[in-house]
């Protein structure tokens, strides 16, 4: 019998394992490794340092494959070219698919493509929400300029592109100018059996609050917005800010917004948490509030659902029309007396009334998850 032969796939991203810090790529990725270890080998090229940490990883030193979340991983120095130094090693693999993780990355998408665009292989590339309209009205005219040279300097129908929904894949079309053939829709890939949606551990008061931000810290995350939610609020309410300080100018801003909030806010800032420690601390929170700008999945609120937290967010990710369904709450972002009224809804909720509310949305969050086909649309772009 014929040895059954796995596809070597070789992904670029600028950051990965044993980091967390640049939060959501590094989990759509891992779990993509961890799904589908088992009908193809994985080859990782990333830096050797963290999101915002300039010291590198400990045993990751010397251009050498090292094994972390079930694929086979290059960390390379951030001083040096990424590509040029990992180009011998890189070569030796022969790969038939070439994966990059970011659209807008020059050093691990852009320079790498102007090599294995002459090649006979696979190229894909996932924007992973880069092309939402609020990520691009963020230094749009830089974007607009990438964009063009882009264009100009690659094949486009020998790429093929990864969306994560069918609106990513309009975006894509419509941004780079290719037919929707050539984009393949596949849903970030979330590891179901690590999750067991239950109760919130945080016992509700009347008129009080804890509220989480998990979240890197940037304009396209909307902690700022936030805030301005919170100055008309008149409950007392514990506001917590999870995640790593992404652009330091927009903190400063959001840091003079916090000392101008009223009394009966109290706002902390914890930093970035280990990975592992999401989901227990997620848990000890009686909403979670992301009115993010766009989302290419959003895993932090896959995690809060997960976990039985109520759900506040804007209206620009996957999860719409199923947090609406958990009768939490998924808002445009022009409705800001919308989230007011939600959150003073909430607070205004004894422990029996909030256990009953999420008493529900377990039973619509469970459907959900026993209802997703995760693999087959990877097996098809991966084909």
């Amino acid at each position: 019998m014929k040895a059954f032969h796995k596809k070597k796939i070789l992904i670029y991203l600028r950051y990965y394992l044993p980091g967390y810090g640049s939060g959501g790529p590094v989990i759509s990725i891992l779990n993509m490794v961890k799904a589908l270890s088992h009908s193809y080998e994985f080859y990782i090229v990333c830096l050797s340092n963290d999101f915002g940490e300039k010291k590198v990883y400990k045993n990751v030193s010397g251009l050498s494959w090292k094994n972390f979340g079930g694929a086979k991983v290059l960390h390379l120095d951030k001083y040096k070219s990424p590509f040029a130094s990992s180009l011998d090693i890189v070569q030796k693999l022969e790969p038939e698919i070439v994966y990059f993780n970011s659209f807008l990355d020059p050093f691990f998408t852009f320079i790498p493509l102007l090599h294995y665009q002459k090649k006979e292989i696979k190229v894909i590339i996932a924007p992973r929400g880069e092309l939402t309209p609020g990520a691009l009205s963020l230094t749009a005219l830089k974007k607009k300029l990438y964009i063009y040279i882009f264009m100009k300097s690659f094949i486009l129908n020998k790429i093929t592109w990864h969306a994560s929904t069918e609106t990513e894949l309009n975006q894509i079309s419509s941004n780079i100018g290719i037919s929707p053939k050539k984009i393949y829709v596949a849903k970030d890939i979330a590891l179901f059996d690590k999750y067991q949606p239950k109760f919130n551990q945080s016992y509700k008061e009347y008129n009080k609050l804890k509220i989480v931000f998990l979240a890197r810290i940037t304009p396209v995350k909307n902690l700022m917005y936030i805030l301005d939610v919170l100055k008309f609020c008149d409950s007392d309410i514990v506001f917590d800010i999870y995640g790593a300080v992404d652009e330091k100018k927009y903190w400063d801003q959001c840091k003079k917004k916090i000392n101008s909030l009223p009394k009966t806010i109290s706002v902390n800032y914890f930093g970035l948490i280990s990975n592992e420690l999401v989901n227990q601390t997620l848990a000890d929170y009686h909403l979670f509030f992301l009115p993010t700008l766009g989302e290419n999945f959003g895993h932090s609120i896959f995690e809060a659902l997960s976990v039985g937290v109520p759900v506040l967010i804007s209206d620009q990710t996957l999860w719409t029309k199923i947090v609406n369904n958990c009768n939490y709450a998924a808002i445009p972002l022009k409705d800001q007396r919308k989230y007011v009224d939600f959150i003073q809804h909430l607070s205004k909720m004894d422990n029996d009334e909030f256990d009953d509310l999420n008493s529900h949305a377990a039973k619509v969050f469970n459907k959900y998850i026993s209802s997703t086909n995760q693999t087959t649309p990877y097996n098809e772009l991966f084909s």
